[in-house]
């Protein structure tokens, strides 16, 4: 209760420095906490969060998507984001944790390329209306002889290079390439389980067109609860980019379609 009676002082003091009163809806304001976790535990009503926000944290066994899933399902419905998600390089040491935060971090070894590329995906097409990258070299602008944190392999000048930080534009282009304000999760466009772990599938769907995100290697198969006569069936590859039309699915083939198949490891 006093960490939040401070958050909410500052917020105030931050809208009567840039209004001059107390008018929250003269400043785009949100919260990054500390992670993993969740802004809804703390502080979903006040009503100086614009957006809310989740730290998934860092490693190779991070599941993003549960920590958008978890605010979306909130009420009052507000806008979310991954503030801090599977950095290349970083891994969060578990001992590093407050004991309530252990059980969620499940991680023993760090994030790579494609842990950021598929906690990217993954939240985005849990509801998250974007997303933040990063990269353990460069949130601490590592080059020596400044003191390296958590074991950069990279100065921050050659991270800016790394693989997955120019594949985020491949994500954004997908997701703009549809009517973005209609688009939403839709699980039920997976038919049988979702899978769990690494394997976990994600979709999304809306008036025009549906997504399916993949991360295992067969490719599984949706549902025929479509809401068109037909749709494109598009894979969509996450290291490079590279778009491959298959051609028109129609709603009498419908259970055949399926989702792009995940692109590991920058292949």
């Amino acid at each position: 209760p006093e960490a939040v009676s401070i958050w909410r002082a500052m917020a105030r003091g931050i809208a009567i420095g840039t209004a001059g009163r107390e008018d929250y809806e003269a400043v785009l304001m949100t919260y990054h906490t500390s992670g993993p976790g969740h802004v809804s535990d703390y502080l979903h009503d006040e009503p100086w969060l614009d957006f809310t926000s989740a730290q998934s944290s860092h490693g190779d066994l991070v599941e993003s998507w549960r920590f958008i899933e978890k605010h979306w399902d909130r009420q009052p419905i507000k806008p979310v984001i991954d503030l801090e998600s599977s950095y290349p390089g970083a891994l969060i040491p578990a001992a590093w944790l407050p004991a309530p935060l252990r059980a969620a971090h499940l991680s023993t070894q760090p994030a790579n390329d494609d842990h950021a590329r598929r906690a990217a995906y993954w939240a985005v097409f849990a509801g998250a209306f974007g997303h933040t990258y990063g990269h353990n070299s460069i949130w601490q602008m590592y080059a020596p002889p400044r003191k390296p944190i958590l074991d950069p392999k990279l100065t921050w000048r050659e991270a800016l290079s790394a693989p997955s930080a120019t594949q985020m534009g491949h994500l954004r282009r997908l997701i703009e390439s549809r009517p973005f304000l209609t688009q939403a999760p839709e699980q039920a466009l997976i038919e049988g389980e979702a899978g769990s772990g690494p394997d976990h599938l994600r979709a999304a769907g809306g008036r025009v067109r549906a997504h399916l995100r993949a991360n295992r290697k067969t490719s599984p198969r949706a549902t025929g609860q479509l809401d068109w006569d037909a749709c494109e069936n598009v894979v969509v590859r996450s290291a490079h980019g590279r778009v491959s039309r298959v051609g028109l699915v129609s709603s009498q083939r419908r259970k055949g379609l399926h989702a792009a198949r995940h692109t590991c490891c920058g292949q």
